[in-house]
């Protein structure tokens, strides 16, 4: 039980750790996504941020 409750504190401070690093993309991506889908329409949008 103790080995359970340590493993998860593990991963639960693993996963803040790399969403803390990831949110600047993440932001970036919604933000370019957003602008893109505007402009250029929805279904470009998608076929480009597949491909990237």
């Amino acid at each position: 039980m103790l080995h359970d409750k340590k493993s998860a504190s593990c991963l639960d401070s693993l996963l803040k750790s790399v969403l803390k690093r990831q949110m600047p993309y993440f932001i970036g991506g919604t933000i370019t996504g957003t602008i893109m889908a505007f402009y250029y329409g929805f279904l470009f949008a998608i076929i480009v941020n597949s491909v990237i």
